[in-house]
């Protein structure tokens, strides 16, 4: 369900899988473990001073939300049941940088 952002027909009541993930564990290739959720900047600080893999997603994400915030404000189409591709609009101050949220995905070309 989290994997592709499962949006069936009760998302209309209920939302899509994406705006009722708050937190997720992020387990990663080398072993790493951690949460991920609303970052504001004492978190994104926590994330950076934990070091580590961690540290370098967080801050890659923020690198790339910082960068691309312009295009992702204007590109992101504003439907409801917006499912394809990650949820980079998620990462942007306005919705909490959000890292839980943003991972939420369905890739392009998995249907």
């Amino acid at each position: 369900m989290i994997g592709n952002n499962s949006c069936g027909a009760n998302s209309v009541r209920a939302g899509k899988t994406a705006e009722n993930v708050e937190r997720l564990e992020v387990p990663t290739v080398d072993g790493e473990r951690f949460w991920v959720g609303p970052t504001d900047d004492a978190t994104y600080r926590s994330h950076l001073a934990a070091g580590g893999r961690r540290a370098d997603i967080v801050r890659a994400l923020k690198t790339l939300a910082d960068h691309y915030a312009d295009a992702i404000r204007t590109g992101f189409p504003t439907i409801k049941r917006r499912v394809s591709g990650y949820s980079l609009d998620q990462l942007l101050p306005e919705n909490g940088s959000n890292i839980a949220r943003a991972v939420v995905a369905r890739p392009w070309g998995s249907y």
